[in-house]
């Protein structure tokens, strides 16, 4: 399915090659999708140039089981000056999640096993005290938002990410005097 996807986005960019595989046609993403990742560029606007990102010093919990998204998440936490830790599932981050470790935690709405609303309400039943929890999710209409901040979570950031939305949010919710 991922390929499929992944395939129709590269037809759309550079069109399509009658008589080859995509195999053929795109080795590195099919046999080497890992190598490709590593020199993607970090998705931001127009308006926003590299050299204008703040940089925070920060710990961050990304719940998100895609492995694609991890990597974006990571690279772009990374290129704002953050560690981030991936949880593959909502089960995971309960597992990994420790009082006071992280600052804040990226959520995806939808996983196996364990939802990010579910896996909210479970750690808001389970700790007193929890670091901002921000939503992640393409579905965006107002509804959605408020079904999301009504379980507990504290804030929403629709996919795909940009870094300039990652920026937004840590700057709305961490003190200028932690941003170096």
């Amino acid at each position: 399915m991922k390929e499929k996807v992944l395939h129709k986005r590269i037809i759309r960019k550079f069109g399509k090659i009658k008589g080859h595989s995509k195999e053929e046609l795109y080795p590195d993403v099919f046999l080497e999708p890992e190598k490709v990742l590593d020199n993607i560029m970090i998705p931001h606007s127009k308006d926003t140039a590299s050299s204008e990102l703040k940089n925070f010093d920060l710990s961050i919990l990304v719940v998100e089981d895609n492995p694609v998204n991890q990597k974006v998440a990571t690279l772009i936490l990374k290129k704002l000056g953050c560690k981030a830790i991936i949880a593959s599932n909502g089960e995971e981050a309960l597992t990994l999640y420790e009082p006071q470790k992280y600052d804040l935690i990226f959520m995806d709405i939808r996983m196996p096993l364990l939802d990010g609303l579910e896996t909210t309400r479970r750690l808001k039943s389970m700790y007193d005290v929890l670091p901002p929890i921000v939503g992640l999710s393409a579905n965006a209409l107002r509804s959605d938002i408020d079904k999301y901040l009504a379980v507990g979570m504290d804030d929403y950031v629709s996919k795909p990410v940009i870094i300039d939305d990652i920026s937004k949010v840590l700057s709305k919710w961490f003190d200028e005097s932690i941003v170096s």
